[in-house]
């Protein structure tokens, strides 16, 4: 009961304290649902199973915290037992599978109840069906079953339900539904054997061990082999059929079939009349003598395609790939990468998108190039029109007379016979034409004509600066007008340059250039030694071997390459350059202008005037028999005189002399190096600032040095050296010398006395020819005289007996 109290007013008095008294009814709240319920665990086919009341109740609370308990569980397709159980039981109708759905009532004791129902999966379980030894047929039921056909040749029809088929031994053949599978090993150790055959009327893959698949129905379903040689055969429809490794043999039968083909040893049949069919390939194919209409090359591996009689459509890959559509009206796409494109008809369409590589047509009939294109070869002998478009082609005749016209682009153009016609316009690209026959330029804007093979044949030129290219064989190369440059080749060729500033490129010691005067400044580069001809200026070296370069009686300019090059100019005011290497320059002209570099090789002018050692030049060498004079640099020069009496000076350095005439003055200052004269002659270093004296040859002569501390140094013959003053060092060398000592000799030194070559030493000047023994003393290995006042001679090696018998008092 509840009771209230309240106050009851009409605005101006009131009446308080006033009580009711009510009853108040209880109301039972049913179970409800607080959170997910518990997942019902999957049944199996044929199998009874249990359900936990307390999984059943999970998830469901009742508001008033009563104990809910579970009642009354029903199922559509079993029979349920356990009511006063911890656990129903459900057993399952035969062979019963899918969804069943289950109600059950939760109570909370106290009048409230909630109806429930739930559902649980009842998973199939194949029946298993045995066959026998014998070939039969084994049939199965609607439902999922597990047939086992053993061995003989069997036919198994699963019929309806995914069915799991094992033939077993023998040639078996499986009729094939939705969900089946089939196996040709039951064991799991390998082929059971046998060559299979699997007949579907859906999409199929075979398994391991199956050899052969036949698609039966009139949808468009995939029939897909395995590793093994399969035979798959299509059905009436369109039918997709890969018969992936092994080498398949592929039949479609009727509708617009494709095949997936990935060995180059897989055979495709297809009837005429069985629709527009397509290949799919990944290694090169060729449809002659199949009724197929498109191939298609897939993957990215540089391989082929070629088409039959009909009007194929032949797609290549992103490799480089040729496609040859044969007879036909064809439609070629390359795609991606450098491809070859072969055209038999002239209704044949090549189809190229920009940037997909440098493209090659090859066709039999007259063809244009068209966008996208690079390149055109014209086959057969039939006498074709080729023509280019606006990028750089490349054009290529056949063996017939072809008229080839690049149009815009840098073109280059092939020729194989006199009666090929290039047209190109002014202002369109610098062109280039390789030929194997003799061809011209003239009439044509093409700048370049290159011969190729071997063949005796002949370039002429055209009015523009031309580039002609001779090939191996002997060539003659017409300039005509223009700044032409001319390169031979191989074989002994003539070049001949007309007007114009023309350059000559020769490597054969057959070469001939030939040039008219007032022609133009022309220029010879050659591999060889090479002479100029008439009107010819100036010459180049090229290469790396060590080859000469002679001028004639023009103003030349003459550059030398990185070998050891000799360069003369001739007649007439010439350049000389010598590049790298130890050059040597013929000078005969005052006006004569030689080039050398810093650390160009060591280098030597040859010259038959007076002439003074320009910078970066080593060594300087007079010819002739001229009195001429030759002047050093800073560096350590090499002088050589001629024949005639030379005035030779050093400047600066170390410097070397060979001196061949008496009359040779040797120009050395004090503090200018320490320098060397060797010399053919007797020859006196009196008033020259030359330190070392060499005498050469066999001749029987001199040598005198002067107040220095000379080395004289004996030739072969039998000579006088004399050091005169300063501390000198003699050696004799071969032949019976004589070592002269005059007063204030001062301490000098005997290398190489020998008594028996009959060497002698003359002191005469200090004695006056009294023998005087005791000046002479064995020291050590050496022998020692002492001619007083600081005048001592050494002679090094040598016994007293041997000096004293040939001393000359």
């Amino acid at each position: 009961d509840v009771t209230i109290t309240y106050t009851v007013s009409d605005g101006t008095a009131e009446l308080s304290g006033l009580t009711r008294t009510f009853t108040l009814t209880a109301v039972n709240d049913l179970p409800v649902l607080v959170t997910t319920p518990a997942t019902l665990i999957d049944g199996m086919e044929d199998t009874a199973f249990t359900l936990s009341k307390g999984v059943l109740s999970y998830g469901y609370a009742d508001p008033e915290g009563e104990t809910l308990t579970v009642t009354a569980l029903s199922a559509d397709h079993a029979t349920v037992t356990g009511e006063d159980e911890s656990s129903f039981t459900l057993t399952l109708e035969p062979d019963f599978h899918g969804t069943l759905t289950i109600s059950y009532t939760l109570s909370d004791g106290q009048g409230g109840t909630l109806n429930v129902t739930r559902t649980v999966q009842i998973l199939s379980v194949h029946d298993i069906i045995m066959g026998t030894p014998d070939s039969e047929t084994v049939t199965g039921t609607a439902d999922a079953d597990e047939i086992h056909a053993l061995a003989g040749n069997d036919v198994v029809d699963g019929q309806g339900g995914g069915d799991l088929m094992f033939g077993g031994a023998g040639n078996d053949t499986y009729i094939v539904r939705d969900g089946d599978v089939v196996s040709e090993d039951l064991n799991g150790d390998g082929d059971d054997g046998g060559v299979d055959l699997v007949r579907s009327d859906v999409t199929h893959a075979l398994g391991d061990y199956v050899e052969n698949l036949e698609l039966l129905g009139a949808d468009a379903e995939w029939g897909i082999g395995n590793s093994l040689n399969n035979r798959i055969t299509g059905s009436i429809a369109a039918n997709l059929i890969d018969g992936r490794a092994g080498a398949d043999t592929l039949a479609g039968a009727l509708g617009n079939d494709t095949y997936v083909v990935d060995n180059s040893s897989d055979v495709v049949i297809e009837a005429d009349g069985e629709g527009d069919d397509l290949i799919q390939s990944s290694v090169s194919y060729d449809l002659t003598g199949r009724y197929i209409e498109t191939l298609t090359l897939t993957g990215t591996d540089n391989i082929n395609a070629a088409g039959n009689t009909r009007a194929n459509a032949l797609n290549g890959n992103s490799g480089n790939n040729r496609l040859d559509g044969g007879l036909g009206f064809d439609t070629l796409t390359g795609g991606l990468g450098d491809d070859s494109y072969v055209v038999n008809v002239a209704g044949d369409i090549v189809i190229e998108q920009s940037a997909e590589g440098t493209d090659t047509v090859e066709s039999a009939v007259n063809w244009i190039l068209a966008d996208h294109f690079e390149n055109l070869v014209l086959t057969g002998s039939a006498n074709l029109r080729g023509a280019g478009n606006a990028l750089n082609n490349v054009l290529t005749g056949n063996s017939g007379n072809n008229l080839l016209a690049g149009g815009l682009g840098n073109d280059t153009y092939y020729v194989q016979n006199t009666g090929d016609n290039v047209i190109e316009a002014d202002g369109e690209g610098t062109d280039l034409i390789y030929s194997a026959v003799s061809y011209n330029l003239t009439g044509r804007f093409a700048e370049t004509l290159a011969l190729t093979g071997a063949a005796n044949i002949d370039a002429l030129g055209n009015g523009l600066a031309n580039t002609l290219i001779g090939n191996d064989g002997v060539n003659l190369l017409t300039g005509l007008a223009g700044h032409d440059r001319l390169d031979g080749g191989r074989g002994a060729d003539t070049l001949i340059g007309g007007s114009g500033n023309d350059t000559y490129v020769v490597d054969a010691a057959g070469d001939v250039t030939t040039e008219s005067a007032n022609e133009g400044t022309d220029l010879v580069e050659a591999r060889i030694s090479w002479t100029l001809a008439n009107s010819i200026e100036n010459l180049t070296l090229i290469g790396s071997d060590d080859i000469n370069a002679t001028g004639n009686v023009l103003n030349n300019v003459l550059t030398g390459n990185n070998g050891r090059n000799r360069l003369d100019g001739g007649p007439g005011i010439d350049t000389l350059a010598g590049g790298g290497g130890n050059d040597t320059y013929v000078v005969d002209s005052v006006s004569d202008v030689v080039m050398e570099n810093a650390d160009e090789g060591t280098d030597t002018l040859e010259s038959a005037i007076t002439l003074t050692l320009g910078a970066n030049l080593e060594n300087l060498t007079l010819v002739g028999s001229a009195a001429i004079n030759g002047t050093g640099n800073a560096l350590n020069n090499v002088i050589t005189g001629n024949s005639g009496a030379n005035i030779l000076a050093g400047g600066a350095g170390d410097d070397t002399y060979y001196i061949q005439n008496t009359g040779d003055i040797v120009v050395e200052l004090g503090g200018g190096g320490r320098d060397v004269i060797y010399s053919t002659v007797t020859y006196n270093l009196n008033q020259r600032f030359a330190e070392t004296l060499i005498l050469t040859g066999t001749a029987n002569v001199n040598a005198t040095g002067n107040t220095n501390a000379n080395t004289l140094v004996g030739n072969d013959g039998n000579n006088v050296l004399n050091g005169k003053a300063g501390p000198d060092r003699l050696t004799g060398g071969l032949g019976a010398d004589v070592f002269f000592f005059e007063i204030d000799a001062a301490k000098d030194t005997i290398t190489d006395f020998s008594a028996a070559q009959n060497d002698s030493i003359n002191i005469r000047a200090f004695t006056n020819g009294v023998v005087s023994v005791g000046m002479v003393s064995q020291v050590g290995g050496d022998t020692v005289i002492n001619l007083g006042n600081g005048n001592i001679i050494t002679v090094l090696n040598t016994l007293q007996v041997d000096v004293l018998s040939h001393i000359v008092w």
